[in-house]
């Protein structure tokens, strides 16, 4: 059981990882080569408990060559209002995918290390 335990925390953290380094790809390929768009807050939405930090949604709707998308942007923080302009990065060979600001940071190689580090240290136990 224990072991079973260390195996999932190192693939949790092996997957933390990826996120975090796949995330860096797209963001530096769209500064590269992504289009700057305005987008438009459409709605906000929250998640989490009452009294703990909550997560903010916000979903942006923008346009590209005269098709609308949609791009949801997650933050501890509220960032924006209903209604307010926001740029996004498009990869004008796939205008479905965007990013904003905020994105272009989320992920943390340290989560992923310490995560793997504790399924190590339980592996050696």
């Amino acid at each position: 059981m224990i072991f079973a335990v260390a195996i999932v925390m190192i693939v949790v953290g092996i997957g933390f990882g990826y996120y975090k380094f796949n995330n860096e790809v797209q963001a530096s390929y769209l500064k590269d080569d992504g289009v700057a768009v305005k987008g438009i807050v459409l709605e906000e939405s929250k998640s989490g408990r009452s009294g703990s930090s909550k997560t903010h949604y916000f979903d942006i709707g923008y346009q590209w060559e005269g098709t609308s998308y949609n791009h949801q942007i997650s933050s501890k923080f509220n960032l924006y209002d209903v209604g307010e302009g926001v740029e996004l990065l498009v990869d004008p060979k796939r205008p479905e995918e965007a990013m904003g600001e905020e994105d272009m940071n989320q992920g943390s190689y340290n989560w992923s290390l310490i995560i793997i580090a504790l399924g190590g240290l339980i592996f050696l136990l």
